[in-house]
């Protein structure tokens, strides 16, 4: 079981490159990632003869991606890791191609590069963006996804009194927790606004956590709540895009999204403020 998004890593780098030069051992995997299969029930969803299957499976097994066990195929360890891998590749040039003009027109510059082999969780997620004839739309419709959360995690790349607005009503209104990434600089204007009473109060009350880096490095304005999630990006000048807005709707990309906060916490030298 995938417990944390560092665990998605290739292994072996020509291991990947030989599941990519043939699409039936990728659809193998795609199979046996699902489940614990027969050759049968494997031959019921990959119709070829098999003998073509069965020698897919002897070569699968013998780089130790898959192992035989009372008639049923399964994913090694390994197996396992590479599988995920190859599908998240593949779903990733799906969702480049996909939502080629959005990320053309967004900058990743200081987005940490092994995160962006995640981009295929946008594909999971639905594109908000405000017409010219409501341009407040996407930041109407973030305070209300917020409005009766009892938990956020914040990635806040920019200071904000709008959206710090929906953000601090829903820990005083619903006495939700939060935790915030931010950067120093971010969080000193928090410190001399409207809003440093209200944190440093939960703070210590510990229903507020904050952890800062000491650059401003932040591309990605992520909210994760036990009800919903929020991605926006800025575009290529360094202005922030508050105009789009994805929220992830499948439950596997929200817990995806989880871990990928953890991460990216974790990666980014984050330190807690005390």
């Amino acid at each position: 079981m995938l417990k944390n998004i560092n665990e998605i890593r290739v292994d072996s780098y020509d291991k990947v490159r030989y599941l990519l030069t043939s699409s039936l051992r990728i659809k193998t995997l795609r199979v046996l990632l699902e489940s614990d299969k027969t050759l049968d029930e494997i031959n019921r969803y990959i119709d070829i003869k098999q003998t073509n299957l069965l020698r897919t499976l002897k070569e699968l097994q013998e780089i130790n991606l898959i192992v035989l066990r009372n008639k049923e195929y399964s994913l090694t360890s390994t197996g396992y890791l590479t599988a995920r891998n190859v599908m998240n590749i593949i779903n990733n040039w799906q969702t480049i191609s996909k939502y080629d003009k959005c990320i053309n027109y967004h900058s990743f510059k200081k987005f940490p590069l092994e995160f962006s082999r995640y981009m295929f969780l946008l594909d999971g997620s639905e594109r908000i963006e405000s017409p010219s004839s409501d341009i407040y739309k996407t930041r109407r419709l973030y305070g209300q996804q917020i409005s009766n959360v009892s938990s956020l995690k914040i990635i806040l790349p920019i200071y904000s009194k709008h959206y710090l607005e929906y953000i601090m009503g829903a820990v005083k209104d619903n006495k939700a927790h939060l935790q915030l990434v931010t950067s120093r600089n971010i969080y000193n204007l928090i410190r001399q606004s409207e809003f440093a009473d209200d944190i440093k109060r939960y703070r210590h009350e510990g229903s507020v956590r904050i952890f800062v880096t000491e650059d401003d490095v932040h591309e990605i304005f992520l909210t994760l709540t036990d009800r919903g999630s929020s991605i926006s990006f800025f575009f290529k000048d360094n202005t922030f895009d508050d105009t789009t807005f994805f929220w992830p709707e499948e439950f596997k990309t929200k817990r995806m999204l989880g871990y990928f906060f953890e991460a990216y916490k974790y990666k980014m030298l984050s330190r807690e403020i005390i």
